[in-house]
């Protein structure tokens, strides 16, 4: 039997990658999506599509050059230069992310009333930190249970809200104080796309050694695209039944749990924890691949050091972040995959 990650555990660390604070809480797609009206579900098959075609052509790359991080993948389609430059920005793009993340622990953990903001950030991280450090094999079963949990809970819930919603889309407010958010739907849909591949390469560029085949990284990543599309499809059919209440929420999926009454709305809290979670363990695993290109640390410990350097911009809150970081990341990687796509064009041209 071949060795290394199957296709369906590519699908899963690719879901997990993305699946995070913005998704799970339904904000990103009120804003991306339903602050459109039913042209968003247009804008869906858009940023479905990107996902699928993408996350299918850059995992069969990472498959092809045996990539052992993000900069072996940069270098499999860049120039020097221009891998030497993107290489920098993802990993401030990822590494942000991981704050991002653990910001988002701390805002949890003080809702619910568990603890404080730095209890949970260093609860989220620490977790993400471990799961990593367990190995490559024990992390992606791991993330693929919680993929697995995540799945089925959201998939519920759209299902659910679908079959009685009775909301009309008119959320003019949904775009308030979200200014770097496109006018139009299908550019809308297309940054959206784009920033969520930008974690997405990293994390296939990660993962490129430790895949089975060919075949298994096609196939993982178009499955994995795939599902995410279906996934935000669930997720703006329950935002939209619990809308108008849904849209002034910081948790709009929290919103239409409420309305459905099937769980206590704390377990959804839980399941948003658990998101971003395995997003935390995408950008932790990501960033650990990359130092080990260059430091002797056992890898083990690397999560870690990661883990230090990644902490003190969480203690910044995750609603500023959120307003800052996503933006910026989302524009700059927006401009890494139009730059790669023009390289590799060329080289292609040229051989």
């Amino acid at each position: 039997m071949a060795q290394g990650a199957s296709k369906w555990q590519l699908a899963g660390a690719y879901l997990g990658s993305v699946i995070g604070a913005g998704f799970a809480s339904g904000r990103e797609h009120l804003q991306f999506f339903l602050s459109f009206g039913a042209y968003g579900y247009w804008g869906l098959l858009i940023a479905g599509a990107l996902f699928a075609i993408f996350g299918s052509a850059f995992m069969s790359l990472a498959h092809q050059h045996r990539t052992k991080s993000h900069s072996d993948l940069l270098r499999a389609v860049a120039t020097p230069s221009i891998a030497r430059l993107f290489d920098i920005i993802l990993c401030c793009i990822m590494l942000t992310s991981v704050s991002v993340m653990m910001a988002g622990g701390g805002a949890l953990f003080e809702r619910v009333g568990i603890g404080s903001h730095l209890t949970g950030a260093l609860a989220m991280g620490g977790s993400a930190a471990l799961i990593v450090a367990l190995g490559f094999v024990r992390m992606l079963n791991v993330n693929g249970f919680v993929t697995a949990v995540l799945i089925a809970f959201i998939g519920w819930i759209g299902v659910r809200s679908a079959l009685t919603s009775a909301s009309a889309l008119s959320i003019e407010a949904a775009l308030e104080g979200v200014s770097w958010v496109p006018g139009t739907w299908y550019a809308s849909a297309a940054l959206y796309g784009a920033y969520n591949l930008t974690y997405g390469f990293a994390l296939f560029g990660a993962l490129g050694s430790g895949m089975r085949s060919r075949s298994d990284a096609r196939v993982g990543g178009f499955v994995g695209g795939l599902a995410l599309a279906v996934l935000s499809l669930f997720v703006c059919l329950a935002v939209q039944s619990a809308l108008p209440d849904a849209a002034g929420s910081e948790i709009p999926m929290l919103a239409s749990v409420v309305r459905l009454g099937d769980f206590p709305p704390e377990l959804y809290v839980v399941a948003l924890w658990l998101a971003m979670l395995t997003t935390a363990i995408a950008g932790i695993y990501s960033l650990a691949c990359r130092v080990r290109d260059w430091s002797r640390l056992p890898f083990g410990l690397v999560p870690f050091v990661v883990l230090a350097v990644a902490f003190p911009a969480s203690l910044f809150g995750f609603r500023f972040l959120i307003a800052t970081v996503y933006p910026i990341s989302g524009y700059v990687g927006v401009g890494c995959l139009v730059a790669v796509l023009i390289v590799r064009q060329a080289k292609m041209r040229v051989a």
